[in-house]
């Protein structure tokens, strides 16, 4: 770039998923998934790894259907000690694993109620325990009622807690930095809505919720130049527009309304569409009174698919998002992108897929003041193999 160097950041993501009927009703799903991230400045490397181990086992007795699993994280970060002279421990590590239990308890033919748990423990941020209970009614044929609490807890990834790296944002134009002092982030959710489906295939949904947030994990602008076509933000020698670091906000509140519809217009024709409402404010802190980041008041998405053949789904989808906040400094203007893709199954066993993202190469105006930029045009290809 004219502003300063370029990075070059790759990311590698691989994952194999097991399923095992066994003892004529039980159903164990393993997976592992491996990302692999290299973050290039000059002729110097930083590296994050993760890998994801989980398994999960559903059991059916009489009136429940339990649910027992565990899950092991470990991710690392690798920096060239020529990046950081005289820093100490530039290589770290952390794990993480949870064990996990549900019970789906089916009252009467008609109502379900589902009690949860699941037990984490962070090498570096201690132990927390999860709630879970949801109630599932069907009120009719066709009207099933739903609703519950759940607690949330997700502590930041490695590379979130790790000031020594930036990744690469705004198409090149910004970083996302680090924070040691991360703390993990709490929540408790509440949720009340129904489903309406009739024998023709035609479906609504509409679910309201209100989400309670401690010490939620976002981004603000650590570095902004003043002038945006005189990068001014520097970080290992290297400058850029921009820098934004993750921080912890104190407490907040996100709530609305979620409403879906789908139905056949063919026998090979399905038209599916979903809206968002969403109210967010930070509730206190240095920020109190500000809406969340990147949480639009309306979403609105609607797709179709297509069915020429039984092997053949072709798709298409066009998603908008109504005004927001980027950082604590900065907005986003309201813009749609449209999705293509295909799937194809070429044998039983093995399947193909490819496809274009925002298929218009929408992007964002900057000479307008805005500072958010969108991933471009871009292609994707890939295959599936069942054994």
């Amino acid at each position: 770039s004219a502003n300063g160097s370029d990075m070059n950041n790759r990311r590698n993501h691989y994952g194999v998923t097991h399923d095992w009927k066994w003892a004529t009703r039980n159903q164990t799903t393993t997976y592992l998934t491996h990302e692999d991230v290299s973050i290039g400045n000059g002729a110097y490397e930083s590296k994050y790894q993760g890998t994801i181990a989980n398994t999960k086992t559903l059991i059916p007795l009489d009136q429940h259907m339990i649910t027992v699993g565990a899950e092991y994280k470990y991710e690392k970060t690798l920096h060239d000690a020529s990046r950081f002279p005289g820093s100490k421990s530039l290589n770290l590590s952390r794990w993480q694993a949870a064990v996990f239990a549900e019970d789906e308890f089916s009252l009467t033919d008609d109502f379900i109620v589902t009690g949860g748990l699941r037990y984490d423990k962070n090498q570096h941020y201690g132990t927390h325990i999860t709630p879970r209970l949801y109630g599932v009614f069907h009120a009719t044929e066709n009207l099933i009622v739903k609703g519950g609490v759940s607690g949330g807890y997700k502590t930041p990834t490695l590379k979130q807690a790790d000031d020594r790296i930036v990744e690469i944002a705004a198409r090149g134009r910004s970083w996302d930095m680090g924070n040691r002092d991360l703390k993990p982030e709490s929540s408790i959710n509440y949720e009340m809505g129904f489903n309406w489906q009739n024998a023709q295939d035609i479906n609504f949904s509409l679910m309201a919720y209100h989400t309670r947030f401690k010490d939620k994990i976002d981004k603000w602008d650590y570095c902004s130049s003043p002038n945006p076509n005189v990068w001014s933000c520097t970080f290992n020698g290297e400058t850029r527009q921009s820098i934004r670091q993750y921080i912890n906000l104190d407490r907040a509140r996100l709530q609305g309304l979620e409403a879906a519809f789908g139905m056949p217009l063919t026998d090979t024709l399905h038209l599916d569409a979903n809206y968002t409402l969403a109210s967010s404010k930070i509730t206190s802190g240095t920020s109190k009174g500000k809406p969340l980041t990147n949480t639009p008041r309306h979403m609105f998405n609607v797709g179709v698919k297509w069915d020429p053949t039984e092997a053949l789904n072709i798709w298409g989808k066009a998603k908008y998002k109504s005004s927001s906040i980027d950082t604590d400094s900065s907005g986003v203007p309201a813009y749609t992108i449209v999705d293509l893709g295909v799937n194809y199954n070429f044998t039983k066993n093995l399947s193909g897929y490819a496809g274009i993202y925002n298929v218009f190469d929408k992007q964002i105006d900057t000479d307008n003041g805005y500072d958010k930029y969108l991933d471009g045009r871009r292609y994707f290809v890939g295959a599936s193999v069942r054994f």
